[in-house]
């Protein structure tokens, strides 16, 4: 075991933490990363690791005690890594709950691990406020000295990189710095930049799958699907751009448009005598967590008129579960302004009978990943699921259909609704009129 000695100055004043903060009231002067700096250009013979360390749910705690509270687990965490039995490493804060950490002395590269372990079992007890336990999360991205750079305040950006990497991985909450993160930035910034144009330049259009009777083929109405269409021609599933659009902020601008376009579908359905078509619009977890949402929602329905109960509006079950209380609130005013709400993707998320009961839900999409084992190992599966959908009185949609066989299954079980390649792909508006007349 490491003997403990925390790095110190005695000259810089402590902050809510007890320990020093980056924090200071005039932006570009930051008296505790400054004495970092000099203190690691000062001890630049040894191995050291820059730390950025980040506390992954501190929002919630903030929002469900108040920040009186969560400054009182900002104190309980910095004593936690203060008492870290080890050789020697300094903590400072940055932010309300991000924090740095140098450490030096390291026989070899290696020798972070330990450390990182160390950090590990810190936090594997649990916390405690007005006597309720809970755990805390984490993210940590580390960069080397010298095997990264020389330079501190390099390796400083080069460890929030790594943090941020780690926070968007989701399952792993330590990173190291790799300089392919600097490349899939640049990727990003690009992205960004082409995404922005082609909303502005109107370069996304909808297409529209056919959802049909497994029964009788009779049409129900169609999946709103967005697509990106270069200049050049070129046609850009959603898979290639839609996770950009959510990380650089252009998912709710990017989402409100598909909602906006879709209820001037229905209404172009309606006026060409199609007017018991449906048509579902997918909702990304970023549009519905944003605090305008409904208002949103609302005031594209007043500026389009259209009428709501030929819309469906599909939610996954990743993000029902991410704040259930405040999504199912939501969801319950959709359902009251008269929207369908489709739960997508079901069985491969949360799924329990128990969820699903209390869940604002008309309809339950199969996905696809099931519908492809159908006539394998768990082809009775998807029966169940039918029954079960149907015990609760819901619609089910399956998704995916290619094969003959999927159909003459799901007609078995009494499935009551697919889409799929089988009947057709996702088509521009302008196909859409001419399936229509081939249908009928």
């Amino acid at each position: 075991m490491y003997k403990k000695q925390v790095i110190q100055n005695e000259y810089i004043d402590l902050a809510l933490t007890d320990i020093p903060s980056f924090e200071s009231s005039h932006p570009s002067y930051s008296p505790s990363r400054e004495y970092v700096k000099q203190y690691f250009k000062q001890h630049q013979k040894d191995n050291m690791a820059i730390l950025y360390f980040d506390i992954s749910n501190f929002k919630s705690i903030n929002d469900s005690f108040g920040r009186e509270y969560g400054d009182i687990i900002l104190k309980q965490v910095s004593k936690r890594i203060k008492d870290i039995q080890f050789d020697k490493f300094m903590i400072s804060r940055l932010l309300a709950d991000e924090f740095l950490i140098l450490v030096e002395n390291l026989e070899t590269p290696d020798n972070i691990h330990d450390f990182l372990n160390l950090l590990s079992e810190a936090f594997e007890l649990p916390f405690n406020i007005l006597e309720t336990n809970f755990g805390l999360s984490y993210n940590v991205g580390v960069a080397m000295y010298p095997e990264d750079d020389y330079d501190f305040d390099n390796l400083f950006n080069y460890a929030d990189i790594a943090m941020h990497k780690a926070k968007n991985e989701e399952t792993r909450k330590v990173e190291f710095y790799h300089p392919d993160f600097k490349d899939r930035i640049l990727q990003k910034l690009y992205m960004e930049s082409e995404l922005r144009n082609g909303l502005k330049n109107q370069e996304f259009c909808l297409f529209y799958q056919p959802q049909v009777d497994v029964q009788d083929n009779t049409l129900l109405g169609f999946e709103a699907l967005i697509r990106w269409i270069k200049p050049d021609g070129r046609v850009i599933p959603p898979f290639h751009f839609i996770t950009s659009a959510e990380e650089t902020g252009l998912m709710v601008p990017m989402g409100n448009w598909v909602f906006e376009e879709a209820c001037n579908f229905v209404n172009r359905l309606e006026h060409k005598g199609y007017s018991k078509l449906c048509v579902s619009v997918n909702i990304s977890a970023v549009q519905i967590a944003d605090d305008n949402f409904v208002d949103i929602i609302k005031q594209i329905v007043d500026s389009t008129q259209v009428d709501t109960s030929k819309l469906q509006i599909e939610i996954t079950e990743s993000v029902l579960m991410k704040n259930m209380k405040a999504t199912t609130a939501k969801i319950l005013e959709l359902q009251h302004m008269g929207f369908i709400i489709a739960l997508d993707d079901f069985g491969i998320g949360y799924s329990s009978l128990s969820y699903l009961r209390q869940l604002p839900i008309d309809v339950l999409k199969l996905d696809k990943s099931f519908i492809d084992d159908i006539n394998q190992e768990r082809k009775n599966l998807v029966g169940a699921m039918i029954n079960l959908g149907h015990e609760l009185e819901l619609d089910i949609i399956a998704e995916g259909i290619e094969e003959f066989h999927q159909l003459e299954y799901l007609r078995q079980y009494n499935c009551d609704f697919l889409q799929g390649y089988l009947i057709s792909k996702p088509i521009p508006e302008e196909e859409v009129f001419q399936f229509l007349e081939k249908y009928a």
